[in-house]
Order: C-alpha cells, then sequence, then structure tokens
C-alpha cells in the first residue's frame, strides 16, 4: 500500500540490542531453512533501540487506546450535479427503509458499513411516540443533541444550526457484528410499532464484491431506541453462512406464525458455496422453536441463485422471488430460472413468470421467465398497493457481449396487475447520444446497479435506476458528466414514450445525485429516497419535473477507502476510494471529517513526498484514478493549500494516458514514493524523491517530483525469469540501517565526521540527524571514506563549531521488495537491492506448516534495517526475512485466531490481511518498558501488534490494537506526525472510512511510573530533592525556576560518582511531564541507582491528605511521591527527601 516518505528528525539511531528477558527459539526449522550458519532468529515485532535514546522521545502504545474517526463524511465536490451544498458524497448505501409514519426516520444498510439510523432534532416535538417509550415527544426522544449547534450544515440543505431543526445525523447500529456487509434490510410487518428490522449480510461491493462475511441475518429490535435508553439490539438468526443474501422479506406462514424469507444469490463467495445460493424460509424468526429450511427446488420452485424477495403488504402471505437461471455443473442439469409467487409464506410456489406477455409484438408471444437465463445477474421488483390496486412492476438484467466486453443491461420490464396471471411489457428507458441509443446502464453494471419502485400514490407510475450517464456530455438530458441515471416510467403511455429523465433537465434545478443506483423507496410524505455508490438522496415531487436533488447523507462514514497516506507536513489524510475518487480532508484545522475531492471515478494507491520541497516547507502529493489514470502530482503547503498540479504521463490525441512502453496498469496500480531522502546535489541536479509504479511490469523514476510532464523519464525495473507482476498495493521502496553515533563534525568544506569503526564505504549514502552547533551536518549525504574512524559529506560545507550528539545511519534508495503471485497461485517476494540489479525472486514463504504461502498482498522494511522486511498473505500469514528475502519464516503466531477468516471468500480478491506497518520507538506500558520497534498489521477485522510475549511453542503473541474501531475489513495504513509531534498511525477501511490513533509523546505520571517502576527499568532511586513555591503554584508553569533545578541536577550528577542523576519536570495541573526540559533515564541504564531531581508545579483544587501544606499541593506532590514509588504511604517511610521552597519535610520523609 502507499506509503509515506518521511523524516526521522528527533530519533537516534544506533545499533540495536535485545531487551532483558526477551525469547528466542532455539536454532532449528527456520535456522535449516534459511541455509545459513549461524543465523539468529529475532522477534520481528520487539527491537529495541540503542542506548541514547531517551524516554522522552518516544511513544506510548496502549490497549485500550480508541481509534478516532477521521472521515470522510461527507465528501464534498462529489459526482453529482447540483445537489446543494458543494455535492456531497459518502459512499455505497444498498437498501433504504423508510418508517411509516414519520418522514424523519430512516434506516439505511450499506455495502460494507451496516446498518444506520437516522436522527433528528424534531423527534421530541413532532407529536409521535418516535421511540416507542415514555409516550409522545419525550426528551428522550432527541437522539443527538449537538449538531444543531455544530456551525456546520449536516444535511447539505444550505441551512445551519438553528435555522434547521431537521438536519439529519445518523447513528451505527451494527459496528460491533462480524460483518457490516448489507444485501438487504427490510421492516419485520408482524412488528406494528415498526421496531423491529431485518437484515442480510451480502457482499454487494462495486470492490468486486469484496467485504465482510457472509454471515447469515440479522434481527434488530428496538431499532427506533435512543442509544441513551439502551440502543437497539441485535440477534443473530439461524441462516447458516456462507450464503451471499440479496434479499429478505418478512411475512407470515400460513397459520400465521412470523416468517422472513431470503434470496440468496453467488455473488462474492467461493465457487465451491454457489450451490448454497436460492431461497431460505426461516419460521418462528428468533424464538426458541426457530425452523431454517432450504425451499429452493422444492414444490415447483426452481434450484437457481435468487436475487429478490418481497411481500404483498396486503396480504402477508405472498410473496414474489426471482431466481435466476444455472449452467449444467457437476452432474446437475442447467435450469432455466423464474418469477415465483407463493401463498402460503414460502410453503409452496407457482411459476407465474411462464404466464405469457399479453403486448407482446413477437409471434409467439414471450413470457417474462423467457428474459430469465443462466446469464441473468440481476431480478429486482416493486409493488404498487392502494386501494383497489396489487401492481407487481419486475425488472430484469442479462449479460450480454458488447464489442470485446462482458456487460450487464437491462433486458426486460413487466407489469402485472393480477399477482402473475397475466403480464404486460414495458419499454426499456434509454435515450440517443450522437447517434448510439443508450439504455439504463450506459456502463453495463447491471449486475450491481439496478432500483425500482413504484409511485406510492399512482398505480401507472414506477421509477428505474441504473448506472450512469453516457457521454458526450453535454448529452440529451443536460449531463455534464457521469452522474446517476434515473427515469420515471408510465405503464399507460404510448410505447416509445413511457420513460422521462428523472434528473437534470427533468428536474427544477437541473440536479441529480452519485451514479450507480441502488435501491428506491419512499418516505411518510412521498418523497423518494435513494440509494447509489454515493449515499442517500432525497427526490422531491418525483411524479413531475419539478422537484430535485438533495443529500441526506449528513455525516455518515461509510466510505470504502482503499488507499491512505498521511502527509506529515500539513497534518492531512487523503486517500482513494471505491467509486468516490481520491480525496483529501478539508481543513485538518477544524472538522477532521470533512473531505474535498480531487479526483473522480473510483480512486486509486496514494502516496506522499514529503522530501524534495521540505525546504519550501511544502510536499508532493501522488493521486490517480482506476487503473492508475490520470496520475498527478499536486504540490501542497503546511496549511493545506494546493500550490500546483502537474500530470505526470504524457497523454494521447484521444486523452488517453501515454505509459511506459510495456507497462499495462491493473485496477489498483500501486504506486510507491521513496523512504530515502534526496541529497541536496541530487535536488539541485533536477532529482526529487524516487517514485516506483508496479502492474505486469515495474518501472522507477528520478525526477517524477521535480520535471516537466514530457522531461519525466521512466526506466524499468528488470525482473528474472517467472515474475508476472506487482500485486496491488505490494511494494516497499527505499530503507535505512542504523548507524553509529557522531563524535566530530568539523566547520569545513567537506565536512568531516568523525564516527569510530563506521565501516561505511565511498559514494554510501547517509542521513545524518541530531548535529548540534554544526547543523549544516544534518541531512542527506553521498560520503567519501577517509578513514576507518571518518568520512567526509560531498558537497557539504560546515556552519558553526560542532558542540555535540548526532547520528548517522545508511541510507539504500535503490532497495525494492514486490510481492506477487507465482503462476501456481504460491505467494512470492522479488527483491531489489543495489542500484543497476534486477528483481530477484527471494526465498519460499511457507507457513508453519511447511505449506506455501498464498498471494502476498503487502510488504514493508523495518525502518531500522532494510535488510530486515515484513510480507502478509490474504489468507492472514505474516511472514519475516531477515537477510533481504534470501529466507523467510512464519511469524503468524495467534493472529489467525484474531482475524475473522471467513472473509477470505474469494481467492484473488479477497484477504485477511492487507497492510503492514512497523511503528517506530513505542513504548507498551504494563508489557515492554523500553522503546521498540512494533509490527502491526491490518485486515479483518482492525488492526493487531505483535507483543513481546511469546506462548509455550515460543511462537508470538498477538493483540488487537486499540478500542472503538468498527468490524469492517482495514485495507491500509499509513503513519506519519501530527501537529503536536506525536505520531500517528491512520487506517483505512472498506466501509467505514478512515481512523486514526495518535501515540502520545507526552508522560503522564502513571506512565512515568510504569517505566521507572519495579517491572520497567527498575531504578534505585536514592534520594530527590523537590523544587517547589510549597503554599503557591507556579505562575509561569515552573520556568523560573527550572535553572536553579538544572543547576542542581548537575551538581549531584558530578558528584554522584558512578550513580546517575535524572531531572523531572511535572506540571500538577495538566498530569503530564515536560519532556523537554526533564532529563529522563535512557533505555541502557536499566537496574541503575541515582537521585532525582522533581520541579513540582502544583496545582489548585485538590483535596488535601497530608498535614502541614497548603491542601492541593500538599495532595499532588503526595500522589506523585507514592505513585513513582519514592515513598510508601502505608508506613511513611520512603526515600530522603531535600525540600527547596516552603513546606519543606511536611509530606513524607524517611
Amino acid at each position: 500500500m502507499a506509503r509515506s516518505s518521511r523524516s526521522n528528525q528527533g530519533q537516534k539511531h544506533g545499533k540495536r540490542r535485545r531487551s532483558s528477558g526477551q525469547k528466542n527459539s532455539p536454532p532449528g526449522v527456520a535456522q535449516l531453512r534459511s541455509g545459513l550458519i549461524g543465523a539468529e532468529w529475532r522477534r520481528p515485532s520487539i527491537e529495541p533501540l540503542e542506548n541514547r535514546q531517551l524516554l522522552s522521545t518516544v511513544s506510548f502504545l496502549e490497549d485500550g487506546v480508541s481509534w478516532v474517526a477521521a472521515g470522510p463524511a461527507p465528501i464534498l465536490n462529489g459526482q453529482a450535479e447540483n445537489v446543494p451544498t458543494e455535492r456531497p458524497v459518502v459512499g455505497a448505501v444498498q437498501a433504504i427503509v423508510a418508517d411509516k409514519t414519520n418522514p424523519n426516520i430512516v434506516f439505511i444498510g450499506t455495502a460494507n458499513g451496516g446498518v444506520w439510523r437516522s436522527e433528528s432534532l424534531s423527534y421530541a416535538n413532532d407529536g409521535l411516540d418516535n421511540d416507542g417509550k415514555n409516550g409522545i415527544d419525550d426528551p428522550g426522544e432527541v437522539w443527538t443533541a449537538t449538531y444543531n449547534t455544530d456551525n456546520f450544515d449536516n444535511d447539505h440543505d444550505g441551512l445551519i444550526d438553528a435555522a434547521d431543526p431537521d438536519e439529519v445525523q445518523w447513528t451505527a447500529l451494527t459496528d460491533t457484528q462480524q460483518s457490516l456487509a448489507i444485501g438487504d434490510l427490510t421492516l419485520d410487518p408482524n412488528d406494528p410499532t415498526g421496531n423491529t428490522l431485518i437484515a442480510g449480510i451480502g457482499r454487494t461491493s462495486s470492490a468486486a464484491f469484496r467485504g465482510g462475511p457472509s454471515t447469515g441475518v440479522l434481527m434488530i429490535t428496538n431499532a427506533k431506541q435512543p442509544t441513551l435508553l439502551g440502543g437497539a439490539t441485535v440477534t443473530r438468526l439461524g441462516l447458516p453462512a456462507g450464503r451471499n443474501i440479496s434479499g429478505v422479506a418478512s411475512g407470515q406462514t400460513a397459520s400465521g406464525d412470523p416468517v422472513v424469507l431470503v434470496a440468496a444469490n453467488a455473488n462474492g463467495i467461493r465457487g465451491s458455496q454457489a450451490s448454497l445460493a436460492g431461497v431460505y424460509r426461516i419460521v418462528k424468526p428468533g424464538q426458541p422453536d426457530e425452523q431454517v429450511t432450504f425451499v429452493s427446488g422444492t414444490s415447483n420452485l426452481t434450484i437457481g441463485p435468487a436475487y429478490d424477495v418481497i411481500v404483498d403488504p396486503t396480504n402477508l402471505k405472498r410473496f414474489y422471488v426471482g431466481v435466476g437461471g444455472t449452467a449444467a455443473s457437476g452432474g446437475n442439469p442447467a435450469t432455466a430460472g423464474g418469477l415465483f409467487r407463493t401463498d402460503d409464506g414460502g410453503a409452496t410456489w407457482i411459476n407465474v413468470g411462464a404466464n405469457p406477455i399479453s403486448n407482446s409484438a413477437t409471434n409467439p408471444k414471450e413470457t417474462p421467465n423467457t428474459f430469465i437465463s443462466q446469464r441473468t445477474p440481476m431480478i429486482e421488483m416493486a409493488i404498487h398497493t392502494s386501494v383497489g390496486n396489487n401492481v407487481l412492476y419486475v425488472a430484469t438484467v442479462a449479460t450480454q457481449t458488447v464489442g470485446s466486453k462482458t456487460e450487464d443491461h437491462l433486458n426486460g420490464l413487466f407489469v402485472t396487475t393480477d399477482q402473475g396471471a397475466n403480464w404486460t411489457s414495458m419499454d426499456l428507458p434509454k435515450t440517443n447520444e450522437g447517434g448510439t441509443d443508450f439504455g439504463l446502464h450506459a456502463g453495463g453494471q447491471g449486475g450491481k446497479h439496478l432500483s425500482i419502485a413504484a409511485d406510492p400514490i399512482n398505480a401507472n407510475l414506477v421509477y428505474v435506476g441504473g448506472d450512469r450517464q453516457p457521454g458526450p456530455y453535454k448529452n440529451s438530458v443536460g449531463a455534464t458528466g457521469p452522474t446517476g441515471r434515473l427515469f420515471r416510467g408510465n405503464r399507460f403511455a404510448a410505447p416509445g414514450s413511457q420513460w422521462q429523465p428523472l434528473t437534470h433537465d427533468g428536474t427544477a434545478g437541473k440536479s441529480a445525485p452519485h451514479a450507480d443506483s441502488r435501491n428506491i423507496t419512499f418516505d411518510a410524505s412521498n418523497n423518494m429516497l435513494e440509494a447509489d455508490d454515493g449515499g442517500i438522496y432525497r427526490r422531491t415531487n418525483p411524479s413531475t419535473n419539478n422537484g430535485d436533488w438533495f443529500s441526506i447523507s449528513g455525516l455518515l462514514q461509510i466510505t470504502e477507502v482503499y488507499s491512505v497516506a498521511y502527509d506529515s507536513n500539513s497534518h492531512t489524510i487523503f486517500g482513494g476510494a471505491q467509486d468516490n475518487g481520491t480525496n483529501f480532508q478539508n481543513n485538518p484545522n477544524a472538522s477532521q471529517t470533512i473531505w474535498r475531492q480531487s479526483v473522480g471515478g473510483d480512486g486509486g494507491d496514494v502516496a506522499v513526498d514529503t522530501f524534495t520541497l521540505a525546504s519550501s516547507g511544502q510536499s508532493i502529493r501522488y493521486t490517480s484514478s482506476q487503473n492508475l489514470g490520470g496520475l498527478q502530482r499536486t504540490v501542497y503547503d503546511a496549511a493545506n493549500q494546493q500550490i500546483s498540479q502537474t500530470d505526470v504521463f504524457q497523454t494521447a490525441g484521444d486523452g488517453s494516458d501515454i505509459y511506459p512502453p510495456g507497462f499495462t496498469p491493473q485496477f489498483l496500480t500501486p504506486i510507491e514514493s521513496n523512504a530515502v531522502r534526496p541529497t541536496a546535489a541530487q535536488l539541485s541536479g533536477g532529482e526529487s524523491t524516487r517514485l516506483v509504479i508496479g502492474s505486469n511490469k515495474v518501472f522507477e523514476s528520478k525526477n517524477a517530483g521535480s520535471a516537466a510532464t514530457a522531461s519525466i523519464v521512466w526506466t524499468e525495473v528488470t525482473a528474472g525469469a517467472g515474475f508476472r507482476g506487482a500485486n496491488r498495493a505490494a511494494m516497499a521502496y527505499g530503507g535505512h540501517r542504523k548507524g553509529l553515533d557522531i563524535t566530530a563534525a568539523t566547520n569545513a568544506s567537506p565536512i568531516v565526521i568523525t564516527s569510530p569503526g563506521h565501516k561505511l564505504s565511498n559514494n554510501d549514502q547517509v542521513e545524518i540527524e541530531g548535529v548540534l552547533g554544526n547543523s549544516a551536518a544534518n541531512g542527506s549525504f553521498k560520503i567519501t571514506v577517509l578513514d576507518e574512524n571518518r568520512f567526509s559529506l560531498v558537497g557539504s560545507t560546515g556552519n558553526g563549531a560542532y558542540q555535540s550528539g548526532g547520528s548517522w545511519r545508511l541510507s539504500n534508495p535503490d532497495i525494492l521488495y514486490v510481492g506477487a503471485t507465482s503462476a501456481t497461485g504460491a505467494g512470492e517476494v522479488w527483491i531489489r537491492t543495489a542500484a543497476g540489479g534486477s528483481l530477484t525472486q527471494g526465498g519460499a514463504l511457507t507457513t508453519a506448516a511447511g505449506n506455501p504461502a498464498v498471494a502476498v498482498r503487502d510488504v514493508y522494511m523495518d525502518p531500522d534495517d532494510f535488510g530486515t522486511a515484513y510480507a502478509v498473505d490474504e489468507r492472514g500469514r505474516v511472514y519475516q526475512t531477515v537477510n533481504s528475502g534470501a529466507n523467510w519464516t512464519d511469524v503468524t503466531g495467534n493472529l489467525r485466531s484474531l482475524l475473522e477468516s471467513s472473509t477470505n471468500q474469494r481467492s484473488g480478491l479477497d484477504s485477511n490481511l492487507w497492510a503492514i506497518e512497523v511503528l517506530q520507538n513505542v513504548v507498551i506500558p504494563g508489557d515492554v518498558r523500553t522503546p521498540q520497534n512494533v509490527l502491526v498489521v491490518g485486515g479483518a477485522y482492525g488492526v493487531f501488534y505483535m507483543t513481546s510475549d511469546v506462548d509455550t511453542s515460543l511462537n508470538p503473541v498477538w493483540k488487537r490494537l486499540g478500542a472503538d474501531m468498527p468490524n469492517a475489513v482495514v485495507m491500509d495504513l499509513d503513519q506519519g506526525i501530527d501537529r503536536d509531534g506525536n505520531p500517528v498511525l491512520v487506517a483505512s477501511t472498506l466501509g467505514r472510512g478512515v481512523w486514526t490513533m495518535t501515540f502520545s509523546q507526552a508522560l503522564t505520571l502513571d506512565r512515568l511510573a510504569d517505566i521507572l517502576g519495579s517491572s520497567g527499568l527498575a531504578l534505585d532511586i536514592s534520594a530527590a530533592t523537590i523544587i517547589t513555591h510549597g503554599l503557591e503554584p507556579f505562575e509561569d508553569g515552573g520556568d523560573a525556576m527550572l535553572p536553579l533545578a538544572q543547576a542542581i541536577r548537575q551538581q549531584i550528577d558530578d558528584t554522584n560518582g558512578t550513580d546517575h542523576a535524572w531531572l523531572v519536570d511535572y506540571d500538577a495541573s495538566t498530569g503530564l511531564f515536560d519532556p523537554n526540559d526533564s532529563v529522563l533515564p535512557t533505555a541502557d541504564q536499566l537496574g541503575s541507582s541515582g537521585e532525582l531531581v522533581l520541579l513540582f508545579d502544583w496545582a489548585e483544587g485538590s483535596q488535601h491528605v497530608s498535614p502541614g501544606w497548603v491542601e492541593s499541593a500538599g495532595d499532588a506532590l503526595f500522589s506523585m511521591m507514592t505513585k513513582l514509588e519514592l515513598a510508601e504511604p502505608s508506613n511513611s517511610t520512603g526515600v530522603d527527601l531535600h525540600m527547596i521552597g516552603q513546606g519543606a519535610g511536611a509530606v513524607v520523609t524517611s
């Protein structure tokens, strides 16, 4: 996946050493496989930093820290037309259920984001008992009490806050369920209060039907109950997993028992599970005697994938189901499919689709079933049931060959007014664009995008939705781009005039929703509600041309985000999304959830370069659409303002991109920005941070970030025989290896660095940080070796006398790891280690059980050693190499037990693991207290990290990272530095947007106590000097006393022999230590003895527990002393205390 080129300023580097007590596997299988003599197996996740690493420069990983939602919610400037305000889009909504009486209550099922409920402030004064509790208009009905005071137009109707009391908000109801992939959603008519929903779990995503596992059917009771009153209750019904549900309907059996009928197709599941497609019957759902049966193949109901099932609201025992045909397979004969009706709740069936069409011009007259075959990927139905009318509409889709493509198009629209005894066919909606007729599915995606609804008032009107508008634009209905394609039909209009556009010229304001319609229904006020890949929309006055389209998606966070990157220069997240383009946080200083679209279509892989323009305070973001279309580099400043934009590829006369010779992009083509900072000489010579692109071939450019489009040079990275191309998002490019300390840096030209025993070679590239005084020595340089202890920095000139500090690390911009798949399906990693080299297949990736890995989904280099790398495969395995790919070891441990393994339902498309990162300089409180590098992976469901523990078989132990992330599939990970200098981990999900976790570098009292205590560094504190005003808090945060504290610490250190002296600057008002002013223990001081100097600024308002001092000062200091184990309150013992300030000796003494 996309990686950010990141600086490591402020982090020192040196040789690693293993932490005390860490276990290693004995020499054995891993070593024998490697073929290395004396090879050492190394724990991949926990590796201590060098001795000089201060605790004040690390961050803290804590299991209980919550992930924070970062949007997109919504994306502005989306693919819609004239929809206020700023065309917001959010992601794919699959199903809509509207409350029968209150137009403000709507439930939706999303492609991969679960079930949601709308909320409105009007619930508390609308005259309705919305929550079914405490009568009408009770205060508890105000489910969300802040969105009308947030100064944001949440429903994008142009009104803000108090002027818009009906702003729509949404609450997720199923975030903790096993799967968030919703195939269909319906109200249970057996519940007269409208408080029970039935949700079918099914994969409908336009991302190749990826998503959560097919886990069956959910019953949601108390669906309208506010969260503050306990919220909804979700129960999984007894239908077994493995069925991809496309339709659910609830009614009654012949005897009046409740029944749910389920339609299941074969999309998004393993081929071996295709036979599970069909119709299921759940009698007495949710009750102790619930019964589940497979009814396909019984009582006239044909075997085959079922696409839709609906109940007749006027007769809850009558259902209709649409079944597709199947080809002969495995000795089973082909089936024809058809339209079927049951009048007894699914016990018996009638093949009503076999009845003829009364108005067909063909001879003999065809039946609706004639339009259904094994090439049918979609059937949808709608019913009108006003008084005196019972009208059923049916739409069918067929797979067709159009030129060299296979496409799905609407092929039939039928009407019956007598429950299928007789049928009438309607025209198919179409328009003529430039002499060519285009139907409902100009994009050929009828297998995913088809909606139909009957008008709730006029029995003669029906509405249909398809995929997108055809070009050339502006087209015949007024569309200026590929937005929604929907029509209004009148079944009694003359043939050839039955259909009128429901968008663009068919509206008052030339408006249109996002493309790719999925569902249409009506609210209690007879407004149309439409679901598509952009969210949920309201169409006013749909029966005329007087209405318009409005988004009611609000702050729904349901975007399917493929790839994500964090721009540490502007502290902005951006990423590529399914069918919603490439987008970035609109204003990171304000709301983190509102994003803006920069590129439309399907978003591509993304990357950021923070090196090339760092001297100008700018960064470069690389973005594209599907198939690497329109790859651009866009320059942003630190305020997230766009400075410039340049195409990376030249274009042909037809507007298509001209790619490097022989390069054929894949749908999501991986791009990577090199992790190595260019030298000043390289930048001045016209180079930039390198960029690599991967597909059937791999190409790299050294000037993609600096040259004009026509001058960008691409060079093929050649590969050995058998290379079949890079997998999506599976490349790691450029790395480092820790070096040594610097003891001198001359103020000369060139600068000469002294680093005893450096072992570097001429023309090596190094990156230097931390030099004080001669700051020109910091940066990226080529070197010339002078002797075993010194080297010069090519092209450098000193700018001051060296004072202290500094370390270097070896840079390798040429190293490249590429994840691939062999012809037999085995996972591979190909590696180039040096300039001019070719990609060479690495050693075999083999599981602990001896089986080959499958498709590699991501690879990542250890940021401190480019010879150490990790790979994940689609079945949830993790592999490590410590010798640049020559040998790999399975380090999966218990990880697969934490993953939802059934997510991997379609090999080649799905994956249990998608992404991998290594967090640097992390302390895990309660685990390993010394700073470590921690391996993290993302997949189904969530993010997991490798602990320092091993099980009884010495296998790694993994844990889930953080809390409150919904159970969506994590697709990508990236990391960066936030505005406060804290590391931030970013996770993008397929269906629940982007989430962040910040690893604070602030030392709280509890954290410091944990690190310094007996289970951490286990320091022996012999004495403590406390500097405080005592009776008064510091007015300036203690800064006025800091020089005194520093002088005392230095004096103690100078006279203390082998013991140490540490300084802790603590502010009781914030509960934090100042890491900049403190002198904290280093990692190599494990078990050391010494004295503490405590610069103590107390807070007002705390409770008094110790005599002799002002209450708040005494309590805060007493608490700090006891937590740091400097005092034992039970027996009033502790270390020797030296008090400077008032109140001396009043807290605790030895």
